[in-house]
């Protein structure tokens, strides 16, 4: 595990002036580093829990920007509520983060739930969420995106429903039945991913089962 790029206090400003304080790490990621946070009022106190996540580069900012917006409105995916580029320092030391401010999963992941008890749910309760999770995709693939990265660990709980996160590696493509894929979590992912790198709506679905 890498070191946390922001230390507990540090406090980073959106481009309408909204503080958001860091309060400490939350995990470290292949595309950047989530902190747990607190949204500012203008007064400096705190007034909403929040995820923030320092990006790798601009180019993933940019990704999970884009289907954080288009996905909005859609109740089964996690909120984002803020983007915007911190700039520290000045000249040839200046310091850019390209920053996302997601809502505070409090309810944790898939994986926490199983690993702490609250998992399994009777079979029809089961059913249920996984519909709500292929809604979800069934929207993206109309347009034209896979998600290539839905593990238990990227899906979260809200007042008890599933609920989808991390689009790190969202792609919408010209082709996106079968689009070049180099990065994907090979543990959940098909064997034919594995062997020729290509990435199709059908995998996406693949995903959902394990």
């Amino acid at each position: 595990m890498t070191t946390p790029d922001l230390r507990a206090g540090a406090v980073l400003h959106a481009d309408d002036g909204t503080g958001y304080r860091v309060e400490g790490p939350l995990a470290v990621g292949g595309f950047g580093t989530t902190y747990r946070a607190h949204r500012l009022s203008r007064a400096g106190n705190p007034t909403r829990a929040v995820c923030l996540k320092v990006c790798r580069s601009r180019h993933d900012w940019h990704g999970e920007a884009f289907f954080g917006r288009l996905l909005g409105e859609e109740p089964r995916v996690v909120r984002l509520l803020d983007a915007f580029v911190a700039a520290t320092g000045a000249g040839a030391r200046q310091r850019r983060r390209h920053v996302l401010v997601f809502e505070l999963m409090t309810e944790g992941t898939v994986w926490e739930a199983v690993d702490d008890g609250r998992l399994p749910w009777p079979e029809k309760r089961v059913r249920n969420e996984i519909k709500g999770l292929l809604r979800v995709l069934a929207r993206l693939h109309n347009a034209g995106v896979t998600h290539r990265d839905l593990k238990p660990d990227n899906v979260f709980l809200r007042e008890g429903r599933l609920v989808l996160g991390d689009f790190g590696t969202t792609r919408m493509t010209l082709d996106p039945t079968h689009s070049f894929a180099s990065v994907f979590a090979p543990d959940f992912a098909p064997r034919e991913v594995l062997d020729r790198y290509r990435w199709g709506q059908a995998d996406d679905v693949y995903q959902v089962g394990p």
